[in-house]
């Protein structure tokens, strides 16, 4: 799993994404045919979408393009690709980006279209993108109903993961009114510690979790404590031998 190898291999990792998924990009590409089958549809999503995550420089460039017409009101994102351009402009987005989804969310009355803008939002990486992206979801801009899901986000999102747990951690009372007792509870339990894989990570989440209860909970927290075991054993185990594969790998 990438998110737990060190953060000077990540290029490696981009650079296997992309000998793994560039020939399918250029067969697929962005525009949409006449005809075309549903999977097809299904595919070109899901591989631009893994490209923009490898830093696949044209896959970036088209999106980041994509979106500027759509901020400038000149031409509206396909909706088929919505998800994927918002998804791939907060990756490598700057201030001015995250400020352009904040202001298309607020102008959109569509539920679906603010909650794809919001979760993008999660993938921010910059700490004071984060910062931003975490007070956003407390205001009343956001439904309390989608508050939630940036948590699930930015869990999966290794350079946000500690911020968004130490802001849990600060927040705890009010999020635990929100969440405690509600279908929501055993996954914002569950993701708040996603991707840790280190024993003083499982030591901090063992001791948050028994200072912090929350009703209903109790497997949810159990399953989370033993994935950050597993992961911890993964990466003291296997990832060395990992990034020695990757690294013998070339990029088509």
């Amino acid at each position: 799993r990438d998110t737990h190898l060190q953060k000077q291999h990540r290029s490696l990792i981009d650079r296997f994404g992309r000998s793994l998924f560039g020939d399918v990009a250029s067969l697929v590409g962005w525009d949409h045919k006449e005809g075309e089958p549903d999977n097809r549809k299904l595919l070109r999503s899901t591989v631009l979408s893994a490209l923009g995550k490898f830093s696949h420089p044209e896959t970036v460039q088209s999106a980041q393009e994509r979106f500027g017409r759509h901020v400038r009101k000149e031409e509206a994102i396909h909706p088929d690709h919505r998800t994927v351009v918002y998804q791939v402009c907060a990756r490598h987005g700057s201030a001015d980006t995250l400020q352009q989804m904040k202001q298309c969310h607020s102008e959109s009355d569509d539920h679906r279209e603010k909650a794809m803008l919001f979760i993008a939002c999660g993938f921010f990486s910059a700490p004071e993108h984060i910062d931003e992206v975490l007070a956003f979801a407390m205001s009343d801009a956001v439904r309390l109903q989608d508050k939630a899901t940036i948590f699930y986000v930015l869990g999966r999102n290794a350079p946000a993961r500690r911020q968004s747990w130490d802001f849990i951690k600060r927040n705890w009372d009010q999020l635990k009114k929100w969440y405690e007792r509600t279908h929501m509870a055993d996954a914002f339990n569950e993701e708040a510690v996603m991707g840790f894989a280190t024993d003083e990570d499982l030591r901090e989440a063992e001791a948050f979790f028994a200072t912090h209860p929350m009703e209903g909970t109790v497997r949810a927290r159990e399953r989370a404590l033993e994935r950050i075991r597993v992961l911890t054993v993964w990466r003291t185990t296997q990832a060395d031998a990992v990034v020695t594969w990757l690294s013998e790998q070339g990029e088509v």
